[in-house]
């Protein structure tokens, strides 16, 4: 009725909270404020502390209704009137339908554990009525809730005959045959939820539990993963072809074949194409083309995200893009007879494409089925030749002549170095024009420059750039307020002097 569209399932999701009520086993408890609505102003309801539920007598005391739990055991041949006028005030008895009370007592009856516990307590006392009756709701379980196993009667409840001693049952719920009083249930008790909400927990399953194992986790979590989106297009490919699916395993299965991603099992099912024609084309092109161009092409194919199997379009054109690396690497090291292994021919063209992939922005990770290059260590010995190489992270020692040594702060390292005595020799113009310090960006530029000025300890003044944009072309009149004065002054770019310019 939750789930389904009908005037019958609308009625029960509108007063789902009566019908919860008149069925729930507990009670709410708190320290109620009753006096707030002795004055004037809205309806108001007031806690103090925290609120708690409560349960009764197993039996209503002489000359009072039952209530809550007490309805699966009294008079239950009129169960279903019952329940409705517990939870109804007058002309609110009409609202709720005992048809919806009858199935849910059906269900309850059928599924619950709880509800057959006490309806055992009721066959008890139906067969004895002077029976001295007491049930025990157990707090503890000895089977792992969170398995899935649902708990059964022996788990959950005991019926007592007679007086027993109490001791020791500090989450187990005692209730006795008849008496007036309320005791308060242990929040810790694994029906603790269940008890007052059995439409939620149809199953009388366990809520909280205070022996729930906790895993152990490693304080560094590490990199978080992404799921890439072509997995998971080639996902819904296969959700379209193979139905009722009970595992991601099974939809890798093709022919009794585990294949290791959903895109090789789309290939084994023939929803992707086989490339040929990415292929054709290189091998078209190769006859006019050079390699460098055909390394630019395949990479254009790579960032289009055309080809579906990468991999085998290199497996069957590698050769065509790394047809002059030999001749180049013959000619850098002035060695007609150097020969490169097919490997290392495969590594150096891998390492021109990533060159090109990295100038657009990408690398090789975003291609997983592609293979990687591998960099040498190398080590520079001062005069541009490479001493040897070894497989590893790419690394270049720097001459001793060439790095600057005791040095905190590295802009006045490198400026001392460069202009040294710069005071003295401020106004000397061949001087300034003989050095210069290179920066990679135009912030560094920047500051580099802040600091050469601030050693000069003259008075400074600082030049502004013009507001206006130039008018040249009268056939754009708006373009004032296109570019506004905020934007223009804000450009930092090479070849256009910043908005302000401090000099001394």
């Amino acid at each position: 009725m939750i789930f389904t569209i009908g005037p019958k399932s609308s009625h029960f999701r509108e007063k789902i909270r009566s019908y919860n009520s008149m069925f729930s086993f507990t009670s709410m408890g708190g320290k109620v404020d009753v006096s707030i609505n002795q004055t004037r102003g809205p309806r108001t309801f007031r806690l103090f502390g925290q609120n708690y539920h409560q349960i009764g007598s197993l039996l209503p005391p002489e000359g009072s209704t039952p209530k809550f739990a007490q309805l699966y055991i009294y008079d239950t041949e009129n169960e279903v009137a019952n329940r409705i006028s517990a939870v109804s005030c007058g002309q609110d008895v009409n609202k709720l339908h005992a048809e919806i009370v009858a199935d849910l007592k059906q269900m309850l009856d059928d599924n619950n554990v709880l509800a057959k516990t006490f309806r055992m307590v009721r066959d008890r006392f139906q067969e004895n009525n002077n029976s001295n009756v007491k049930l025990k709701l157990i707090g503890k379980r000895g089977t792992d809730g969170r398995r899935y196993n649902l708990p059964t009667i022996p788990e959950v409840a005991a019926l007592v005959v007679g007086d027993f001693d109490v001791s020791g049952c500090d989450r187990d719920i005692v209730i006795e045959t008849q008496s007036g009083q309320l005791q308060r249930i242990n929040e810790l008790n694994a029906a603790y939820l269940a008890l007052q909400y059995p439409l939620l927990f149809p199953y009388g399953e366990d809520g909280y539990r205070e022996d729930i194992l906790l895993s152990t986790c490693d304080e560094s979590s590490g990199k978080r993963q992404y799921l890439r989106s072509g997995e998971i297009y080639y996902l819904r490919l296969l959700l379209n072809v193979i139905k009722g699916p009970t595992s991601y395993e099974e939809l890798r299965r093709i022919n009794n074949y585990d294949h290791p991603t959903f895109r090789d099992a789309c290939y084994a099912l023939g929803l992707l194409d086989d490339d040929k024609e990415y292929i054709e084309a290189i091998k078209e092109a190769s006859t006019w083309g050079m390699a460098s161009y055909l390394r630019q092409l395949f990479v254009m194919l790579l960032l289009s995200n055309t080809m579906s199997r990468p991999e085998f379009v290199w497996e069957a054109s590698w050769l065509l893009l790394s047809e002059d690396i030999l001749s180049e690497e013959r000619t850098l090291l002035d060695n007609p007879e150097l020969d490169l292994t097919e490997d290392e021919l495969k590594n150096r063209c891998l390492q021109k494409l990533d060159k090109i992939l990295k100038g657009c922005g990408k690398d090789f990770n975003d291609y997983p089925t592609m293979p990687r290059p591998y960099y040498s260590e190398e080590e520079v010995d001062g005069d541009g030749k490479t001493e040897h190489f070894t497989d590893g992270i790419e690394k270049v020692k720097i001459p001793d002549d060439l790095l600057i040594h005791n040095c905190d702060d590295p802009i006045s390292g490198i400026v001392e170095s460069t202009y040294s005595n710069y005071l003295t020799h401020s106004t000397d113009m061949k001087y300034l024009q003989e050095r210069a310090i290179l920066a990679p960006t135009l912030q560094m530029v920047e500051s580099v420059n802040d600091y050469m000025v601030s050693l000069n300890h003259s008075l400074d003044k600082s030049y502004l750039s013009s507001d206006k944009i130039c008018m040249s072309d009268h056939a754009f009149t708006s373009l004032e307020h296109v570019h506004t004065p905020e934007f223009l002054n804000s450009i930092k770019c090479s070849g256009i002097p910043n908005h302000s310019i401090t000099l001394k």
